[in-house]
């Protein structure tokens, strides 16, 4: 929603912003849906294909649950935690915040939620957050 920091400051500005968010929202779930998809195949067969190899025959359907797929949500979760903790270390480095405050930061910017009581204040961290959020989300 925002950080409280950044905003457009005038009628066509703040027009533009609800236009564009109404196109790049749904583009934005579009893609994640397809990454996701995308990793969960790569995973999936990098890990048949591991276990093969230490001797385990893997049935294709190994990785599927009734109604949906366990190791889907398994990867997109351990992505996520990756995202998380990688955007805490890294905030904790450049703005000096504590590791939790890096954490309730990345995972604020990653829900979207934007309280705007962390706020990157560095330049390399202002570009940082967009690139972060750009990737991860």
């Amino acid at each position: 929603i925002g950080y409280g920091s950044f905003a457009p400051v005038t009628t066509m500005g703040q027009g533009l912003l609800v236009v564009l968010g109404l196109m790049g929202i749904p583009l934005f779930n579009y893609f994640s849906v397809r990454m996701n998809e995308f990793l969960t195949k790569v995973l999936t067969v990098a890990c048949a294909a591991g276990m093969h190899k230490i001797g385990i025959n893997v049935n294709k359907n190994a990785f599927r649950l009734e109604g949906g797929s366990w190791f889907n949500v398994s990867i997109h979760t351990f992505v996520l935690a990756i995202a998380l903790l990688w955007g805490a270390l890294v905030f904790q480095d450049i703005e000096g915040w504590t590791l939790g405050e890096g954490l309730y930061f990345s995972f604020v910017s990653l829900t979207t939620i934007g309280f705007g009581d962390f706020v990157p204040t560095k330049t390399s961290s202002q570009i940082l957050t967009g690139a972060y959020i750009f990737v991860f989300m």
